[in-house]
This record gives structure tokens, sequence and C-alpha cells, in this order.
């Protein structure tokens, strides 16, 4: 073999050899930014979630050392799921209808014909007092936002009968 052969047979060997060592140590992520350590999403100047923002623009990002672009999706009134801070009272196209009760005779009055009225899980009701015999009066009323009944015997000193949901 002659020289020429021998320093080609060489650099073909040394060639062969840096390629296997390249091939088995692997590709290698942290190329260029020493150390080995990945860089966080929140820091690698990439738009890792795909929303047109990067990095600390993203509002998925609370820091540098953040590793997740994620966005939590916006909590917002009439997007048809009671959420967060949503409840009935601020916000009744996703909560439903709060309960609520009304009076007209303002509660336990048996002398004047009254009317319940609101929601109670989302469903409207009304209810009158009502004579449930000549001598006996159901009353409703109202506590702290849902309706309640009592039955009351008109006969007292000053009535006897019931008439029209009240005693008289």
């Amino acid at each position: 073999m002659n020289k020429m052969a021998t320093g080609t047979l060489l650099a073909l060997l040394l060639v062969a050899a840096t390629l296997m060592v390249a091939v088995l140590a692997g590709p290698s992520s942290s190329a260029g930014k020493g150390g080995g350590k990945s860089v966080a999403a929140c820091n690698d100047r990439i738009d890792n979630d795909g929303d047109g923002l990067i990095d600390l623009a993203d509002p998925g990002c609370t820091d540098k050392k953040d590793n997740d672009e994620y966005n939590a999706p916006a909590i917002y009134c009439g997007d048809g799921v009671c959420n967060g801070a949503e409840t009935c009272s601020s916000c009744s196209a996703d909560c439903g209808v709060c309960d609520s009760c009304s009076d007209t005779d303002f509660g336990t009055n048996i002398y004047v014909q009254g009317t319940v009225s609101g929601a109670l899980d989302g469903s409207p009701y009304s209810y009158a007092d009502q004579c449930t015999d000549a001598s006996t009066l159901t009353e409703y009323y109202c506590i702290a936002g849902h309706a309640y009944t009592d039955t009351w015997s008109c006969q007292t000193n000053t009535t006897s009968v019931c008439s029209n949901g009240a005693c008289v």
C-alpha cells in the first residue's frame, strides 16, 4: 500500500469514527446554550401554544421560568357555564335565576289576602292565600327569599270566617 492510499484510508477511518461518535451521542437540544439545560417555554422565543403570542407577552406565562404557555379559557357571562366568581345574581344567563320570594301582604297577615311569588331552583311560582274551609286559612309568606306556609284558624275574638283568602 502506498503512502497516498494509507493517508486516504486514515482520513476515512477518522471521518467514520467521528460520525459514529455523533450518532451514539444523539441530537443535542441544548447545543449552543451551555450546560445542557433546556430553556423554559416562556423564555425560548417560540409560540409554544399557537396563540400568536411569544414568551412573556403570552398571558399563559407568569415569568421566564414558567414552562407552560397554556392560556386558561376566559370566563365570561353568557358562555353557558356557571364558573369562577359567577353567581345567579351576577350572571343568571349561566347560573340560572336566583331563588326569590315577594309577598303582596308583606308577611303573615291573616286579615288581607296576599300572594307570594318568585323563583325556586330556576322555576317561577305564585301562591295566593286561600281558605281551606269556612274557618281555616292557608297563609303564605316569605323568609330569606323562600316561600313558607302556615295554617290559621279564623275563629278569634275579632273574626270567625275565612273568605277570599282572608279571615274576616
